[in-house]
């Protein structure tokens, strides 16, 4: 059987959506009740568009090894390295006004396989990558989101496999930075280029991917959330 890794802690879902007309909006605002944070979170609320929408794990959350046997703690989430977000959002802000919902999920887990090969004895936490959350404190105005992590997103890599990949692949980066000289390698932020890689879509450092489990669960979820009007203050 194959050697699991287990994250375990809080998680919280964030969904911004925007409103195209002022006076449906300020409707919405002036009749609504907290059930409609959860119309927003599940549902397509009428005349919204979604503009972002994550699924991330706290940095405090335990990381933990798990075999059929067992399971060691190894560390939390903020142990990891991590690999900056650069997910495009749909469009600016430029909405008539927003509505942000959000829920704190509690006692909440998943489980990712490691690569056949990976043992307890051999693990090595500096090989693991996460994608972090995006955050922009206007919005998320408690911070919960910052020093996240984005659920389904770790990487198994090391240093060296990397730069193999950037070697093979460095018309993606060079697409994405024209003054980007291979033969300075070494001289680059190895998490920027593992960044760009990822977004570029590399199907080599796509195999390095974590399988997902696609087991999330959580035992409390609590669901809440706010309006902002068309300068982002909250209303």
């Amino acid at each position: 059987m194959s050697l699991m890794l287990r994250i375990g802690g809080t998680a919280y879902e964030q969904r911004l959506v925007g409103f195209k007309d002022e006076k449906r909006f300020k409707q919405v605002v002036e009749d609504h009740d907290d059930s409609i944070f959860y119309d927003i979170l599940d549902e397509n609320l009428e005349d919204t568009k979604e503009l972002y929408h994550q699924y991330i794990i706290d940095a405090s959350s335990t990381i933990s090894l798990a075999t059929n046997k067992n399971i060691e703690e190894i560390g939390v989430v903020e142990d990891l390295s991590t690999i900056p977000n650069r997910k495009v959002e749909k469009e600016d802000l430029q909405s008539k006004g927003y509505a942000f919902a959000y829920s704190i999920e509690r006692g909440f887990f998943e489980s990712y396989t490691l690569p056949k090969g990976v043992t307890k004895k051999n693990f090595d936490m500096d090989n693991l990558y996460c994608i972090g959350s995006k955050f922009n404190k206007d919005i998320d105005m408690d911070c919960s989101s910052n020093y996240a992590m984005t659920s389904g997103t770790l990487y198994y890599i090391t240093m060296e496999q990397i730069k193999d990949a950037a070697i093979k692949d460095k018309a993606l980066l060079m697409a994405n930075d024209s003054a980007f000289d291979i033969n300075e390698l070494d001289s680059y932020d190895i998490s920027d280029i593992l960044a760009t890689l990822i977004f570029a879509d590399s199907s080599i450092i796509g195999k390095y991917k974590l399988e997902y489990n696609e087991d999330g669960e959580c035992c409390d979820r609590e669901v809440s959330g706010y309006f902002l009007d068309s300068e982002l203050k909250r209303k």
